[in-house]
């Protein structure tokens, strides 16, 4: 099992968040946090269990500075590769590097999500990971719960080491919120996207790694979840 390292540079990732739109948060328009709305009760300020489930189809985007160059489709289970400069790419064993995060690696399928202010914007989502030892580590990321009811966790923000193959900073979780009630309304449930990003150099290396320099890789994988017992 690979050993997840997570910064507590709160107030950097914070300012990530507050200022950042991602692709599939707020409804693809980036985080609305309205003056006024609180966020949707995922946890509150107790927390609460949610259970998550990650599909098994990966899918794996190519881009440069114009956009999306190549898209597939991919069985997590299965397995399968990709291209990248003409090389290609074993989706399972680019998975398996130890400086590599896939998005189905990301969390387990329970975490416990809290959000320690009355507005309820502010997110914590934390879990356990066992290291190499046996031992669990706990780990909290934080992140938004806009007024809309969407929410969204920076990932790439020091979960992996540094160097060529340090996530990138786009990369995040991301997703809407089911819920019922109101004053304010209790959070049920989400379906969303775990989305982790790379350079083409990481990926492959050496000199092909430089040919690919320009490129980046984007990871993205379903996942739902419903809340337990708080």
């Amino acid at each position: 099992m690979k050993r997840f390292r997570v910064p507590l540079a709160l107030l950097a990732i914070l300012s990530f968040i507050m200022l950042s739109g991602f692709e599939g948060g707020g409804c693809g328009e980036g985080l609305n946090n309205r003056v006024g709305e609180p966020g949707i009760n995922v946890g509150g300020l107790h927390g609460a269990d949610w259970n998550l489930t990650i599909g098994d189809v990966m899918n794996v985007r190519v881009k440069n500075a114009s956009g999306v160059v190549a898209d597939y489709t991919i069985n997590r289970v299965t397995g399968g590769s990709f291209s990248l400069e003409g090389e290609t790419v074993d989706l399972r064993a680019m998975c398996e590097r130890g400086e590599i995060v896939c998005p189905d690696e990301m969390f387990p399928s329970k975490v416990r999500m809290s959000q320690p202010g009355l507005e309820m914007h502010l997110l914590y989502v934390s879990y356990a990971h066992p290291g190499p030892d046996g031992k669990s580590a706990k780990h909290t990321l934080i992140g938004n719960v806009d007024s809309d009811w969407d929410m969204s966790v920076a990932l790439g923000a020091g979960i992996t080491g540094g160097g060529p193959c340090a996530m990138l900073s786009y990369s995040y979780f991301g997703g809407h919120i089911e819920a019922t009630g109101d004053n304010p309304p209790m959070g049920t449930g989400l379906a969303g996207d775990i989305v982790t990003s790379y350079s083409g150099a990481c990926l492959l290396g050496g000199t092909k790694g430089a040919a690919a320099g320009g490129l980046t890789v984007e990871l993205r994988m379903p996942v739902s979840g419903h809340r337990g017992d708080s």
